[in-house]
């Protein structure tokens, strides 16, 4: 393969104003130049290590990192371009895991409130492990945190939650959603007026655990300025959390007489 040579460079001499060469330098560099080969001949294997890789010998992509596969060009030339790039890509990937995460949480959600009407919808009851890993996805708050005069509550006996679920699901028949696997049991009483919540018992007989909590599928929404009415959201829940509290009263009364 033969190649083009570059041209030797012309000396002027700085000191002549007109810029031409004299007379005796002309004819030596015009010699000279008329001996020298303009073409070079190459070895296969040379040409072959100077050709580009992709056809263009200004911005060639041979060499490139893992993290700029793909891209147009490589990150010793454009680091910054590439820094971008992958950050970009991270935040894509960690926006479809989130939405993936959401989509999961959702569908579970659904079919927790639409037990009754799940062969219509073409959906599956809810199992006891898709129960504990909703809960997982979602946020709760024990009734102490959000009214601390409902402590009282959380520091009753395993048989009193017993008696508890019992008494909820005479109460609320068509609102729960029992869940029951080898002593550990769930009662999620839903909030039919505000379907983002609802209430959650807590038994595992075994261990001695009980809870009481309210579960969100989205957090909570801030807390209003004072002298604000509160959004309709939580006034629901409040409804819900109080008739669920005044179940539980009722429960406690029967078991002193």
């Amino acid at each position: 393969m033969r190649r083009f040579k570059k041209l030797p460079q012309i000396h002027r001499d700085p000191g002549e104003p007109s810029g031409r060469l004299p007379p005796d330098r002309t004819e030596a560099c015009g010699s000279r130049g008329a001996e020298q080969d303009l073409w070079e001949e190459t070895s296969p294997d040379a040409a072959a290590s100077l050709a580009p890789s992709d056809g263009n010998e200004f911005y060639p992509l041979a060499g490139g990192g893992r993290e700029t596969q793909g891209l147009l060009y490589p990150s010793p030339l454009f680091p910054l371009l590439s820094n971008e790039v992958v950050t970009a890509r991270r935040q894509i990937q960690a926006s479809v895991e989130q939405a993936m995460g959401h989509c999961r949480r959702d569908n579970l959600w659904r079919r927790l409130f639409h037990g009754e009407h799940l062969d219509k919808l073409k959906l599956t009851k809810l199992s006891f492990s898709e129960l504990e890993e909703l809960l997982e996805a979602v946020q709760s708050r024990s009734v102490g945190e959000i009214d601390p005069q409902l402590d009282c509550f959380l520091t009753m006996s395993p048989a009193w939650y017993q008696s508890l679920v019992k008494v909820l699901l005479n109460r609320f028949p068509q609102s729960c959603r029992h869940f029951d696997d080898n002593g550990i049991q769930y009662l999620a009483v839903l909030n039919q007026k505000f379907t983002d919540c609802f209430v959650l018992v807590f038994l595992d007989a075994q261990a001695g655990k009980t809870s009481l909590k309210v579960v969100f599928r989205e957090p909570l929404p801030s807390q209003q300025p004072a002298g604000s009415s509160p959004p309709p959201q939580l006034v629901s829940m409040y409804h819900h959390l109080e008739s669920v509290i005044n179940t539980a009263c009722y429960n406690l009364w029967t078991g002193l007489l």
